[in-house]
């Protein structure tokens, strides 16, 4: 009967400890998912390039299914002076869902 009790006690033990596990690693998931939502929104993101009108600087291969990506910097906005060559990213006011790349 001794045996037994011990057996059950592991068991609750080692469920204790897995549950914890799960616990630690949503906690850490969900913390990463915020911190990374905000910075996404207030500071830096990253936008897919599609299309030709970019190549050949960006998607060298026209044909490719691969997209280039380009790191967009949202601190810069207030006192930048654009210059011929820049690279802007805005969104097109009747659809707001829309990003649009241009040089």
């Amino acid at each position: 009967m001794h045996v037994a009790e011990n057996h059950i006690l592991e068991k609750a033990i080692l469920d204790m400890g897995i549950q914890t596990l799960i616990w630690q690693v949503t906690k850490k998931a969900f913390t990463g998912g915020i911190i990374g939502l905000t910075i996404s929104d207030r500071f830096c993101s990253v936008v897919p390039v599609r299309g030709d009108s970019m190549s050949p600087t960006f998607n060298p291969q026209r044909d490719s299914y691969l997209d280039d990506y380009v790191l967009v910097d949202k601190f810069c906005l207030k006192d930048y002076k654009f210059a011929r060559g820049d690279v802007v990213v805005f969104r097109y006011v009747p659809s707001s869902a829309e990003l649009l790349l241009r040089r």
